[in-house]
């Protein structure tokens, strides 16, 4: 893991590298959001220098640092930072599930947070164009909206397959045996092919996991994820913070399609136990080509505010 975490450190080195040819475009507003990414990006590398001497008792000595290669185009370089970002990201979440330390989780839960920022902010005021995952293809917005090309009498593995897959993709979480214990599967509205839909509860160790599909075009509408040992951060997150991660989270996740939602700002539901928020819902509406807005179909997602993830998705 030593390695790991000095490998995310020259990662966030880089990314300052490249924040700083951002910076020399005259563009006074992007300066300015730059600038202020840099600075946190530099808190972030103390942090995780500090995290490295808390660990291991020693002090991160990066070796063999290369230059970064800096292309003229500006738009490249933005896609290279988003590269890197989310790849930071990924690091992040994998050390964390690798680290036992609870003090040492919650500065992993905050660092992921800030990066989920980071890419939120850049695109909230650069329109970025970033390449499609190939997974997403059948799991992405538009194929849920458009399913003709699927297969009309799918299997009870294929099913079960795209499921998984659809965890791994929007979870993050890869199933093996050794941490499934349990799994039960549900069919309802078995007589009514146009509303059946097959319901699969993984149990496992660190988390139990709910997902539900349709049979009659073989795509997820509802996922629902508990950890069994979540690490509480403090402070909770905020009503902003917790929109901000749901925007980054949906941005990485569904890349182009995105475009096609719209943030409702009249809905906002907040689940609460003495005063103290524990989760926020939020509601995305689709849009149309044309730029119409249809409020009777979108998605719910739902932020756990103490231990920071994507707790709920939900296609309506």
């Amino acid at each position: 893991m030593k390695k790991d975490l000095a490998d995310i450190v020259q990662k966030c080195v880089y990314c300052n590298f490249i924040i700083s040819d951002l910076i020399k475009y005259n563009d006074s507003s992007t300066k300015t959001l730059f600038i202020t990414i840099k600075n946190e990006n530099l808190i972030n590398i103390k942090t995780l220098c500090y995290l490295y001497e808390y660990l291991y008792q020693d002090v991160l000595i990066l070796q063999n640092v290369n230059d970064v290669d800096l292309n003229k185009d500006f738009n490249k370089n933005i896609k290279y930072l988003f590269k890197l970002f989310f790849e930071i990201i990924s690091d992040l979440k994998t050390l964390f599930s690798r680290i036992k330390d609870r003090y040492c989780k919650q500065y992993i839960n905050r660092l992921i947070f800030s990066y989920f920022a980071f890419t939120s902010y850049i695109n909230s005021y650069l329109p970025i164009i970033q390449n499609k995952y190939n997974e997403i293809e059948n799991f992405s917005l538009s194929c849920i909206r458009d399913s003709d090309y699927l297969d009309s009498n799918p299997s009870e593995n294929k099913i079960r397959e795209i499921c998984i897959k659809s965890v791994e993709l929007f979870f993050d979480y890869y199933f093996k045996d050794s941490v499934l214990k349990d799994e039960t599967c549900e069919i309802f509205f078995d007589n009514d092919p146009n509303n059946k839909f097959y319901q699969y509860f993984f149990d496992c160790y660190d988390r139990s996991i709910k997902i539900r599909i349709s049979y009659k075009n073989t795509s997820v509408f509802y996922m629902y994820q508990v950890l069994k040992n979540p690490l509480e951060t403090s402070p909770i997150m905020t009503n902003e913070e917790a929109r901000t991660y749901s925007e980054s989270f949906l941005k990485e996740k569904l890349k182009d399609d995105f475009n096609m939602l719209v943030f409702d700002r009249d809905y906002l539901n907040i689940y609460s136990y003495m005063n103290i928020p524990e989760s926020y819902k939020f509601k995305y509406n689709f849009k149309d080509s044309s730029g119409k807005v249809n409020l009777n179909k979108g998605l719910y997602i739902t932020i756990d505010a103490c231990s920071i993830y994507v707790q709920e998705l939900y296609l309506f």
